[in-house]
């Protein structure tokens, strides 16, 4: 792997040039690896429940009501 300045990479870049030399290709991660401990953390809301749970707080609101409510009606 070749080393040049960064302006010298993006101005090679720019004008369509080969940059391959450059890049350390052997260590590079995909963007689900480099990604995966934040996307753990997400989940998609289908459209039909967003009027419901608009954010963040709504959800987990709902959700805390929920497990209580199956406490309860265990214990009950």
């Amino acid at each position: 792997m070749s080393k040049i300045t960064a302006e010298e990479f993006d101005k090679k870049f720019d004008n369509g040039e080969d940059v391959t030399e450059f890049l350390d290709l052997e260590n590079v991660k995909s963007f689900r690896e480099s990604h995966l401990s934040i996307m753990k953390n997400y989940v998609k809301i289908d459209e039909d429940l967003l009027k419901f749970f608009p954010d963040e707080k709504a959800i987990n609101d709902a959700l805390r009501s929920y497990v209580e409510y199956l406490k309860e009606k265990k214990s009950a």
